[in-house]
């Protein structure tokens, strides 16, 4: 993810749909989160009245 740790988005256009279409109150599914870039981008989002949930099949992903 060197993206990240250069202060850059993660899959930039897709992290911008986020920004725009995520509000207060809102809710997110991520199905295979991953490390979680986008659980953590759309709780910032969402706020505390919003709620994501984050679900990653693969083990080694998920520690």
């Amino acid at each position: 993810m060197q993206s990240i740790s250069q202060g850059r988005l993660y899959e930039e256009s897709l992290s911008l749909f986020l920004v725009r279409a995520l509000r207060p109150g809102d809710c997110f599914l991520d199905v295979g989160a991953h490390i979680g870039f986008f659980s953590l981008l759309a709780s910032h989002l969402v706020g505390d009245a919003g709620r994501v949930i984050a679900v990653e099949p693969n083990a080694d992903n998920f520690a």
